[in-house]
This record gives C-alpha cells, structure tokens and sequence, in this order.
C-alpha cells in the first residue's frame, strides 16, 4: 500500500501482485488499485461494477458493467466508483501470437500507435464463461494450470465467434512489438528534443496528426504542454534540489541572465533569487508542482 499525495489530496493506492492465468477480484467502492503481473499486459473484464482509470495524471477513462479492454505495462491506476467484480488474465506469449495470426488473416495495416484505450461489449456467451471462470476461482478450483490452459483456449474460440477479426485486431494491437502507445512515447521522448518539430519528425505522424492526437490525450497543445513539464523540472531544480543556476541555463538552453530571469517571471511570478529566497523563509508560501 503506498500513499499519493497530489496538492491537498492523499489517495491511498492498494497494490495487487496477480498470479499467471485468470484472476478474480471482488474491489469495493471507494478505493484506487494498482495491478503488477509478470507479463505486463492484462485483459480485464468487467462482470459489474464502474471503475475509472488514470493513465499518470493526463488522461482518464471509465469502464462499466460487461465491458472489456486491454492495458499493457504498468502506470494504471484503477479507482472503484462503485463495488466492481472483475476477471483479470494475464496476456502471455501465447496471446501474443494469436494476436499475430488475426492480424494476417485480417490483412489489415498495421498502425504505428495506440492513442486510447478501447473497450468492447462483452457478449452473452462470454459472460456465460465468464460467469464459470468466477465460479470456479471463488472455489478455489480454478488455480491448476491445466484448468488455466483450457480455459484460455476457450476463450481464443469465443471471442473469434463473438467478434470480427478486424476488431479484435484492433484491440488486441496493444500486444505487437510494432505499436507503439503515443502517451508512453511523448513520455520517454519530450525532454531529449529541443522543440516540437523534432519531436513530431521523430514520431513519424504529419504534423496536423501530431497535434490533433496530442490535443485529444492531453488537453492542450504540444508547445504549451512540453513548456509546462519542462517548467516543473527546473521549478525541482532550482528550489527543491538546489541546482547552481548557471547550470539550469546550460542544460536547459537559457542564452543568459535575462531569458532564464524572465521565463521564471513568466511561470513563477518570480525572479530564479526571489524564489529561492521565499522558499527559505517560508516554504510553505511556494506550491510544489
């Protein structure tokens, strides 16, 4: 259990460690998860309930009752708007290549980014397996490999019944090593250019795509963002970690005095001295990002 505090707010996050295969949780209302596995890719159903998942602090989503979606590697947080029952599995490389063979008998092209996360309807038949999956689990005779194994081959067939090759190509594109998700790549990416332009040559997108996506996962525009997340770093550096000045202008391409002074002006209401003397009189006066 870790504690996240975000201005005046702390929420209290339950971590859950899942095992291989299918998993079935009860979660109450009121709380915020998070999930680690060893594959990093979860599908997960919703038998009942309403969750709302925070990707960082950019981007939220709601899923409810019979909806079903796919997230891949770690950074979700999952809160319980109300008492929610879901059935979780663990993506291994098995789900890897079924995903790779609709994706040939589909023959659709492939794209170069998730810029969502999808859900689909779950059917009547799937929750008929569903509905026994949890059966099973709540008896705790659902935990032999062998019965894990089967019932994954069941759920292959199911959901090729259930729905189109080109649908389940497009939710399950998060397992391909050849898509990538465009909030991670912003993430690992924004601070190694100098402007947007490199940054958008790099992603390969046009520019127009560039910014519409951008827009729509986070709410602003790719220079107002990126000065954003950039102010943060040296508002850290300068008052938190105490970095020499001269060295935030070198790293952060300030030509001098005057443009480092007037940038901390323009995002602080303060000169870089002013802000460092008011923290040492009185940090409480100073909000941290």
């Amino acid at each position: 259990m870790i504690n996240n505090t975000n201005g005046t707010e702390t929420t209290t996050i339950i971590q859950k460690r899942l095992k291989s295969g299918f998993n079935y949780l009860f979660l109450k209302k009121g709380f915020s998860y998070e999930f680690s596995n060893e594959t990093g890719n979860l599908l997960i159903f919703v038998h009942t309930g309403k969750l709302r998942i925070l990707i960082g602090k950019y981007k939220e989503y709601f899923f409810g009752d019979r909806e079903m979606f796919l997230v891949k590697n770690s950074g979700y947080q999952f809160d319980t708007l109300q008492n929610t029952k879901l059935v979780l599995l663990n993506l291994d490389n098995h789900w890897v290549s079924f995903y790779e063979n609709l994706r040939r008998d589909a023959s659709r092209v492939k794209d170069k980014y998730i810029f969502s996360v999808s859900s689909l309807v779950i059917q009547p038949k799937l929750e008929v397996f569903l509905d026994s999956v949890i059966q099973c689990m709540t008896n705790n005779k659902g935990c032999s490999r062998n019965y894990q194994y089967v019932k994954q081959r069941e759920l292959e067939i199911l959901l090729r019944k259930c729905y189109g090759k080109k649908v389940l190509v497009n939710f399950f594109s998060r397992l391909s090593g050849e898509v990538h998700d465009f909030y991670q790549f912003i993430f690992d990416n924004y601070h190694k250019y100098r402007g947007v332009e490199e940054l958008i040559t790099v992603s390969g997108l046009s520019p127009s795509t560039f910014n519409r996506k951008f827009r729509e996962l986070f709410g602003e525009s790719p220079y107002q963002w990126i000065l954003g997340r950039r102010s943060e770093i040296i508002y850290k550096k300068l008052i938190i970690n105490n970095c020499p000045i001269v060295k935030i202008m070198k790293d952060y391409d300030f030509t001098d005095a005057s443009h480092f002074n007037r940038f901390c002006r323009t995002m602080y209401g303060y000169s870089p001295t002013e802000l460092r003397k008011i923290f040492k009189e009185n940090p409480e006066k100073l909000s941290v990002f």
